[in-house]
């Protein structure tokens, strides 16, 4: 039979757990270049459609990665210079 003392030996201290963590929150919150190329992409165009008067088609064959529900954050920059930012930090 274990005891509790030996139990708790075997559990990570709570540095190592918030660390454990934050490590998967980063490996989560990394997406794949082609994803953020394609968000990119997405983003440029709605742009373009928005000044054009025009309506954006609709999105098809996007990753699964591309299709979670996720906050986001969009910076606008002219000649390096900030033009305006506007973002969610989490999913609405």
């Amino acid at each position: 039979m274990v005891s509790v003392n030996e139990e708790m030996d075997k559990t990570p201290k709570n540095g190592e757990m918030k660390r454990d963590v934050l490590r998967k929150k980063e490996e989560a919150s990394q997406m794949k270049i082609e994803s953020q190329g394609t968000l990119l992409q997405i983003a440029r165009d709605a742009i373009i459609y928005y000044l054009e008067d025009r309506i954006p088609s609709k999105l098809q064959g996007l990753d699964a990665e591309l299709l979670q529900k996720l906050g986001a954050f969009v910076t606008l920059h002219k000649r390096g210079q900030l033009r305006g930012c506007v973002g969610q930090g989490e999913a609405l």
